[in-house]
């Protein structure tokens, strides 16, 4: 798998770029963040009197149904890694995984990743 520089600029920690860049073997945890395929659009119509108004909130765009890309990304994920994801957030479209640095940029250069964060405990 042929990694790009605007593969590992996904990876938004500079120690985790480092890591991944040299291909270190140092075990990390890290949370990624999976685009999301769900594109709202407010839907505009005309009112008896011909004015502009809302007429209703939609997700349009999606090819697939919601969760489907976020399920596919993870397998794909654990097939790098040969580990199963540690936590998958739906609702953030987040999956966390412990990967070395050469996975960790296997990770970045997946088209659905839109990037990669250290697990971190903010106090």
């Amino acid at each position: 798998m042929h990694i790009t520089p605007d593969d590992l600029a996904k990876v938004r920690s500079l120690q985790l770029r480092m890591i991944a860049e040299e291909g270190a073997n140092l075990s990390n945890v890290v949370v990624v963040k999976v685009l999301t395929t769900d594109a709202p659009r407010l839907q505009i119509g005309r009112s008896e009197f011909g004015e502009a108004r809302s007429i209703g909130f939609a997700l349009t765009g999606a090819s697939e149904p919601r969760g489907t890309l976020l399920d596919k990304t993870r397998k794909e994920i654990e097939r790098i890694t040969h580990r199963d994801a540690l936590n998958v957030f739906a609702s953030s479209n987040s999956i966390v995984v412990e990967a070395d640095g050469s996975q960790i940029a296997q990770i970045a250069a997946l088209p659905n990743v839109e990037a990669i964060y250290p697990n971190e405990t903010l106090r």
